[in-house]
């Protein structure tokens, strides 16, 4: 049995660019970036770095869509960030494969000092409408780039999940994801409330609230759980979500989300001092034969209590 340790951080309401961040480079000036095409219309960047004669490969961005084997087509951005050395570049000959947690790259082609082409196929496990793992893929599709400037475009708001998994930059941003993205004005300064517990496994936990004029909002969240994959492999896993500021009934704090990147679920009764409730997670991933798989963990209850300024001391 294989054990990872996964983190996940969750960012609903955020402007970002179309492409994972810019690799950090001890020499800004030799960082190439290149943008494009593929041949389905999506948009692919490509990241290098030329130091002493040596051009090596350090990053990509890919925001297209893909076929599910439901017959779906799932909107997607992904990509990968393979600092600190990336890999060495010979005559400007690109080949590349790259099988992460839950999505594989196969890049080829050539990438010269101006532009580059060739083709890449990408696929990735997702969840469907059931929380069931399935393949999604691109195809071999064809690409073309050209070198461009770095421009510090935020770019739209968006949910985005950013995984680090075996000291690798894992980055999506799946277009309807079902993570709500609520963009609400934020009070420059606001009486938080912190909760903090376990779960039924052991497992840390808060819980970030705050109470405006429309009533209390959710402004963090953070769990952990132990993850069983279908191959037999273990996974831990922690999430951290910020949020713009979202909704909550009163007493309550339920939040559900269920789209092909993550199956998150967190529900019980919050009030003034204390909460408890249940939460459940289910994660796709891809097995050693780049099939999909899903990572569950049981359902789990949690206790949880204020700890800030505001808290009623505990007798």
């Amino acid at each position: 049995m294989r054990r990872k340790l996964v983190f996940a951080l969750v960012v609903t309401a955020l402007a970002v660019s179309l492409i994972p961040p810019a690799p950090a480079t001890a020499a800004p000036s030799s960082l190439r970036i290149y943008e494009g095409t593929t041949s389905a219309g999506g948009t692919i960047v490509l990241f290098s770095t030329f130091r002493n004669g040596v051009t090596r490969f350090r990053a990509i961005g890919l925001e297209d869509a893909a076929t599910c084997e439901d017959g779906t087509s799932v909107p997607f951005g992904h990509g990968f960030d393979l600092v600190p050395r990336g890999i060495r570049l010979e005559q400007g000959q690109l080949e590349v494969e790259h099988v992460g947690f839950s999505d594989a790259f196969f890049l080829a082609g050539t990438l010269g000092t101006k532009m580059g082409s060739g083709t890449i196929t990408h696929l990735f496990a997702g969840l469907d409408a059931t929380e069931e793992p399935q393949l999604c893929t691109t195809g071999e599709l064809t690409w073309t780039v050209e070198r461009a400037t770095l421009v510090r475009d935020q770019g739209t708001a968006r949910a985005v999940v950013a995984k680090i998994v075996d000291g690798v930059t894992e980055t999506s941003w799946f277009a309807g994801s079902g993570v709500p993205s609520h963009a609400l004005a934020a009070p420059l300064r606001e009486r938080l409330r912190t909760y903090e517990g376990r779960t039924s496994a052991r497992q840390p936990l808060f819980i970030i609230t705050a109470r405006r004029p429309e009533g209390v909002v959710l402004i963090e969240l953070g769990f952990a759980w132990d993850l069983a994959c279908e191959d037999g492999d273990a996974v831990g896993l922690g999430v951290f979500i910020l949020f713009a500021g979202e909704p909550l009934e009163p007493g309550r704090v339920d939040y559900d989300s269920t789209g092909p990147e993550l199956a998150l679920h967190v529900n019980g009764q919050l009030g003034p001092h204390s909460g408890s409730g249940t939460t459940s997670v289910v994660m796709p991933a891809l097995t050693q034969d780049l099939q999909a798989q899903a990572c569950r963990s049981s359902v789990l209850t949690w206790e949880a209590w204020r700890i800030d300024a505001g808290a009623r001391p505990i007798i």
